[in-house]
């Protein structure tokens, strides 16, 4: 069966700055307790598949490596989403991007790092905003067929915002109809207008209220998506790539309701927005 089993972020290692801010990344996603290399995230409800997973790699930015049987191979400047195979083909071989663009100001992730110490709840999703200007509207829409052989995706009403949601088995081949845990960490793919680079997005639930996330992450790095601000408060972080992607992370407030949102568990996406099948990608 042609089933996505892992999205994997792969992040350059040559330097010691590089190291050592992805030994920083490690701790706000997945604590002290992160292996020095590796940090692996199952997803829930257990037994589901994709799992989302960060480590260390050769290349010359970040990638996104797919454990796929399709052939995915997706470049935006210097950044590769690409199947497994395809991407250790190429290895260190990829060229560097040659634009220069110039990014938004970023936070150090040392100040990510102390401000989350102890906050994370879970890794609500992850995802990658692939510039409108970077690849034509037909190769987005043969990707969208591609996952959606392969995974659960689903569509965020009226938005170019697919979601790819962990599935069991019988969910892949059927629907996903339970909605009474978290399902994490879903993925996000963004045809979007706005960003120049390409952008790397972790969206976590934290214990952070809004009142402490504005003031701990006032512009220019952290803002409100209007709309949107009353959920999360975003901030970009700066990394040794900053030509070549943009990073940003948005921090889910904490809520005085214990109940799982329709958010949370899936719910909404599933019956507001329906499932992407391979057939109809090009309807999104």
């Amino acid at each position: 069966m042609n089933r996505l089993k892992q999205i994997e972020f792969v992040f350059p290692a040559a330097t010691e700055e590089e190291r050592r801010w992805n030994r920083t990344f490690r701790s706000v996603m997945a604590g002290s307790a992160a292996s020095p290399n590796e940090a692996v995230f199952l997803p829930k409800p257990e037994g589901a598949l994709p799992t989302t997973a960060f480590r260390e790699g050769g290349y010359v930015a970040p990638a996104i490596a797919l454990d796929v049987e399709a052939t995915i191979d997706l470049r935006v400047g210097a950044v590769a989403l690409a199947d497994r195979r395809t991407l250790e083909a190429r290895g260190s071989a990829m060229p560097a991007s040659s634009a220069s663009i110039s990014t938004p100001a970023g936070l150090p992730i040392e100040a990510l790092q102390r401000l989350l110490s102890g906050r994370v709840v879970a890794v609500d999703h992850t995802g990658f905003n692939v510039p409108t200007s970077s690849i034509a509207r037909e190769a987005w829409d043969r990707l969208l067929r591609t996952l959606a052989s392969a995974a659960n995706l689903y569509r965020y009403p009226g938005e170019d915002w697919p979601f790819l949601f962990p599935s069991t088995s019988d969910e892949f081949a059927g629907e996903i109809a339970s909605f009474d845990a978290y399902r994490t960490a879903k993925f996000e793919l963004v045809y979007d207008g706005w960003t120049k680079l390409p952008l790397l997005q972790f969206a976590l639930s934290t214990t952070l209220t809004r009142e402490e996330a504005e003031a701990a992450l006032p512009g220019p790095h952290g803002f409100g998506i209007p709309g949107l601000d009353g959920i999360f408060r975003s901030a970009f972080v700066d990394s040794p790539w900053r030509d070549a992607v943009a990073i940003r992370f948005d921090l889910y407030y904490a809520r005085s309701d214990a109940a799982l949102t329709d958010w949370e568990t899936g719910e909404w996406l599933v019956r507001e927005g329906g499932r992407i099948r391979a057939a109809d990608a090009t309807e999104v």
